[in-house]
């Protein structure tokens, strides 16, 4: 198998993440489900960061990966005053309600990041994994909606798309949750 780091064009290096305090466990949880790699790791005192890796067999540390930690505090206060004026502002509430209903149910219409699957028996094996073995706790925060099939499209091949909804970490506001695409190329 080819490592990435034996590629020489230009690539996506990482993505870093952020879940609440407390939701690390989750996070995690919900990576592996996925079928992604977590390693746990320390950079500096009491500071550490979960590496994912969407290619387990390939455990580069720079690029190809995603970094998860908790939200720094600047993060975390402008989510707590988000929260706080969701509360009281019917307005705000419902215009992020719809934002959340947007995404669950049409996650291509949201900011999201797709994982792509070898093999339709590679990403069965994930939608099994959320639908039946989560925790209970990781459970109730993550919905699932797999698209009809929309054929090839421009220069798409036709693409088996499954969207993953998930307040547990985000690339983003956590209050907007996240979006991620589950997909494998349909066989033609």
């Amino acid at each position: 198998m080819a490592k990435i780091s034996e590629y020489g064009g230009k690539l996506l290096s990482h993505l870093q993440g952020f879940y609440r305090p407390g939701d690390q466990a989750l996070a995690v949880e919900l990576m592996e489900a996925l079928g992604l790699a977590c390693v746990e790791v320390q950079t500096s005192g009491d500071f550490s960061l979960t590496r994912v890796h969407v290619n387990s067999d390939d455990r580069n540390n720079v690029d190809n990966v995603m970094f998860l930690s908790e939200m720094p505090p600047v993060q975390a206060k402008l989510e707590a005053l988000l929260q706080e004026r969701m509360a009281t502002d019917r307005e705000l509430r419902a215009a992020v309600e719809q934002y959340r209903a947007s995404a669950r149910f049409n996650g291509d219409g949201t900011p999201h990041f797709g994982v792509h699957f070898p093999t339709n028996a590679d990403l069965e094996r994930a939608i099994s994994t959320v639908q039946n073995h989560l925790s209970p706790a990781l459970a109730k925060r993550v919905s699932m909606k797999e698209m009809p099939s929309y054929g090839a499209v421009a220069d798409f091949p036709d693409m088996r798309q499954v969207f993953l909804y998930t307040d547990v970490f985000a690339f983003g506001p956590t209050t907007l949750g996240q979006t991620i695409e589950l997909q494998v190329e349909r066989a033609p």
